[in-house]
């Protein structure tokens, strides 16, 4: 009824020193991530706010209200941001990018919805030629009774 399960403590000393070498090279490898991001961070600020500086103004606007909201929550936030810099960095420049490409997206798929608008159209290069018209015979003039019909003859 009972089933006994024989635990081999070899196999559980691999599987803990395996874990426990992934979990340091893990942490040395998003340290390397974090240093070079802390490096790259105000060239990733620059190019942010050269995609969609609103995308910057919009997070800094976020803060100052959560500060007006909840002073705790808000002071956290802001030590936070303070803290992972580069993350938030890298965050801000990914939701800037994004909306320039849905900003792009948007205005060609009105282009294609409305059509573009055009100064002028050229038609045809060479000139245009045209016939005269044939004429008429004229009918004869009539004998007006003033001076003013006069002048039009």
């Amino acid at each position: 009824m009972y089933r006994k399960v024989k635990i081999d403590t070899g196999t559980m000393i691999m599987a803990a020193l395996v874990m426990i070498v992934f979990f340091v090279a893990m942490f040395y490898i998003v340290g390397g991530i974090m240093k070079l991001l802390a490096w790259a961070a105000p060239v990733l600020l620059i190019i942010a706010c050269i995609f969609d500086y609103n995308t910057v103004l919009n997070y800094g606007k976020w803060l100052i209200s959560m500060v007006k909201r909840n002073p705790l929550m808000g002071i956290g936030a802001i030590l936070l941001s303070v803290i992972a810099y580069p993350l938030v960095f890298t965050y801000l420049l990914a939701r800037a990018y994004l909306a320039k490409k849905i900003k792009g997206m948007q205005s060609e798929y009105e282009t294609r919805q409305k059509g573009e608008y055009t100064d002028f159209e050229v038609i045809d290069e060479r000139p245009l030629e045209i016939s005269s018209p044939p004429r008429r015979p004229k009918p004869e003039a009539k004998r007006s009774s003033n001076d003013y019909d006069d002048m039009f003859k």
